[in-house]
């Protein structure tokens, strides 16, 4: 029987392939949220100004959030923050580039070019893709929820994870998402093994080959 772990990502797995059944217009988003963990106030807020798409690591920056129409800051100083892409989804991202799409355009407009309603892509395009995938109760949420899942199965630590969603506070994320770290202290540790490669990484090359 598969474990903790192997169950947290195989239904983390199973919620983000909701983003894959969106349409090809709205799947960039999907896959952003569900890769990144934005908020969805936040991923609507973006503009092409935010993206380093090119180069040898591809990010985001999250500068603003959308908000009942309303452009509003982050929620906290932490939720200012730059989140790294893979290449895969940089080169997604390039592709949904129009070409004339000025810096300060919206990555993911709406009507006549201003920030995409939330209610509005929740009840046409989400609901629809998770009924696609055979998937329900899915919300933006959730992909914000299997983001956090898959980085938690991947090691990442709760101090980053914090940084990573632009939590208030590390108590927080534990608060939230600390249900899903797993419970096993791990292997016993090897006091003697770990001071003497200290010692090895501390002692300058020039000295160990004398």
């Amino acid at each position: 029987m598969p474990g903790a772990r192997g169950r947290r990502a195989s239904g983390a797995t199973s919620r983000a392939r909701s983003s894959r059944g969106c349409s090809t217009k709205w799947g960039p988003l999907f896959e952003l949220l569900a890769a990144t963990g934005l908020r969805i106030s936040e991923a609507v807020g973006l503009r092409w100004g935010d993206l380093v798409l090119d180069g040898a690591t591809p990010h985001l920056r999250v500068r603003r959030a959308i908000v009942k129409g309303a452009i509003v800051a982050p929620k906290s100083r932490h939720g200012a923050r730059l989140i790294p892409l893979s290449s895969a989804l940089a080169a997604m991202l390039r592709a949904h580039r129009p070409r004339a799409a000025a810096e300060d355009a919206y990555v993911f407009p709406g009507r006549d070019g201003a920030a995409s309603d939330q209610g509005s892509l929740r009840r046409r395009v989400l609901v629809a893709a998770a009924e696609r995938a055979g998937l329900t109760g899915v919300g933006f949420h959730t992909l914000r929820h299997t983001c956090a899942s898959l980085l938690i199965e991947s090691g990442l630590s709760p101090l980053r994870l914090q940084r990573w969603m632009g939590h208030h506070s590390p108590a927080f994320t534990l608060d939230t998402y600390g249900h899903l770290i797993d419970g096993d202290l791990g292997p016993a540790l090897d006091l003697r093994k770990e001071l003497s490669s200290a010692e090895r990484k501390s002692t300058p090359r020039n000295v160990r080959g004398k």
